[in-house]
């Protein structure tokens, strides 16, 4: 496999993306709501969003749309296990996980909070430095 790294700004890279003028693109988005799988794979978000596999998959979009509404969290896990089979089914993302942050933080810090997916940010909302 050859691969050329072509390095742009911001802007410009989501313009790229948007416009399908790639073979890969890195994306980082870590949330623990599924629903936030629509920004990434409904066909309403290819070209404009953030659907960068331009996928028009109308049972995707089903699936996408039926998790949403799913009040029974047993029925709306079933949904959503089936929406990630399908995903990796089509291969349309290589999911792979990287983050690893270190921190080094004050034995007087009090109230700092982990955020609940992998811990990789600190929350320091609440925190103070205690004696």
């Amino acid at each position: 496999m050859e691969l050329e790294i072509v390095q742009l700004d911001g802007p410009a890279i989501q313009k790229a993306r948007q416009e399908g003028r790639h073979n890969l693109a890195h994306l980082t988005f870590i949330f623990p709501e599924p629903g936030f799988l629509r920004t990434l794979f409904h066909s309403s978000n290819a070209g404009t969003g953030w659907n960068f596999m331009h996928v028009k998959d109308a049972r995707l979009d089903s699936l996408l749309e039926a998790g949403e509404k799913e009040t029974d969290l047993a029925k709306r896990r079933q949904i959503y296990d089936e929406l990630q089979e399908h995903v990796l089914n089509e291969a349309l993302v290589i999911p792979t996980v990287y983050q690893h942050q270190v921190m080094a933080l004050d034995k007087r810090l009090r109230g700092a909070v982990l955020y609940p997916v992998h811990g990789e940010y600190l929350w320091l909302y609440g925190a103070s430095l205690g004696g």
